[in-house]
């Protein structure tokens, strides 16, 4: 048991196999994990506006400065939440056009951002208004007319809420509130 807390307690990744909290299962095997390069371009991590009159988003160069997020991290459980309802629309939900009201997520994150800015600033005068003008207060805007997918919908919306959530760290119970009614229509979709 003492062997254990010293694994939990370590700032070190365990080494090991690794079961899916993250724990060693077998610490002492003497095995670390061994990177494996990423399949995925980067073009296809980053939603595209689509081109009817809308300016493309822009799709960072390799030589550009790019996030990189902690492979040891888990990703915030809201935004894990939202993922794994998003996978299950069903096949009803329409795909989101440069006319629906979650397009504005359509394009880089980082647009929205303003690095120099605190991130009690962030949540207060772009987060808060932005997600209150989509979403709404209260009950005054029926969801189920709002959700869509695609990179002008739901994806396009998860790709905002992870990059300030996991890259820019706004803290997720600010979010809570807003995604709750969010998320509850998402399930009864």
């Amino acid at each position: 048991m003492a062997s254990n807390s010293s694994i939990i307690d370590s700032e070190d990744p365990p080494t090991g196999v690794l079961d899916v909290e993250g724990y060693a299962i077998y610490p002492d095997c003497g095995t670390k994990p061994t990177p494996v390069p990423s399949t995925v371009t980067l073009a296809q991590l980053l939603p595209v506006v689509a081109s009817s009159g809308s300016q493309q988003a822009h799709i960072p160069t390799e030589s550009e400065d790019l996030p990189v997020l902690d492979p040891w991290g888990k990703e915030a459980a809201i935004v894990s939440e939202l993922r794994d309802l998003i996978a299950k629309l069903p096949p009803t939900v329409l795909e989101a056009g440069p006319a629906d009201v979650l397009a504005i997520f359509g394009k880089d994150p980082k647009s929205f951002d303003d690095l120099e800015m605190p991130l009690e600033d962030i949540w207060e005068t772009m987060m808060n208004p932005t997600l209150k003008s989509i979403l709404g207060w209260g009950n005054n805007v029926d969801l189920a007319t709002v959700i869509r997918r695609g990179a002008l919908g739901m994806d396009g919306f998860l790709h905002f809420i992870n990059y300030f959530v996991d890259i820019r760290k706004v803290p997720e119970f600010l979010l809570e509130g807003k995604l709750t009614r969010l998320m509850e229509a998402l399930r009864i979709l």
